[in-house]
């Protein structure tokens, strides 16, 4: 059966408190914070690097979008 939005919030709260719509955020921050660590690292880094290839000179959205597609692949990769 398809369960309804605030039919599920309400049935939540009452059962389990405010608290009860934030179970597992602790384990998906710790899970989630290392590969988003990683993405923004190589994302500045492969930016920098990029930006100074000929390529790239005239068009920094090239080097941004490079950048981005890089840091996905290495943090989905790597987590």
């Amino acid at each position: 059966t398809h369960i309804r939005l605030l039919p599920l919030l309400s049935k939540t709260i009452a059962n389990e408190g405010i608290a009860g719509l934030y179970r597992g955020i602790g384990i998906a921050a710790v899970g989630g914070a290392p590969a988003t660590c990683i993405y923004f690292t190589t994302y500045e880094v492969s930016k920098e690097k990029f930006r100074t290839l000929s390529v790239c000179k005239g068009l920094p959205f090239l080097a941004d979008f490079a950048a981005g597609f890089l840091a996905e692949t290495v943090s989905c990769v790597l987590f």
